[in-house]
């Protein structure tokens, strides 16, 4: 799993994309070919072209492992240690 930093680089290869929230810092997962898109968490609608982009990758699976393990470090920095139930993560 290959971080990509440059965005002109991300947007022209890459699918899918995982950004923090500017709201309410929930990790999202986006197809980048669209350009706005509405958090899971506070349902804001965010600017693609604005985001920052923690993550790109073409395969959707490869995404959602990315974002998972984002969330299980986000998760034991605050003390979460079940990861039993989904809506914890």
């Amino acid at each position: 799993m290959a971080r990509v930093t440059d965005r002109k680089v991300l947007y022209k290869k890459k699918r899918y994309g995982i950004y923090g929230c500017p709201h309410c810092h929930a990790l999202n997962i986006t197809n980048l070919f669209q350009k706005t898109h509405t958090c899971t968490k506070c349902w804001k609608t965010n600017r693609l072209d604005k985001a920052n982009i923690l993550f790109g990758s073409d395969d959707l699976k490869e995404a959602q492992t990315y974002l998972q393990t984002l969330k299980i470090q986000d998760a034991l920095k605050k003390g979460v240690r079940d990861f039993t139930h989904a809506d914890q993560l």
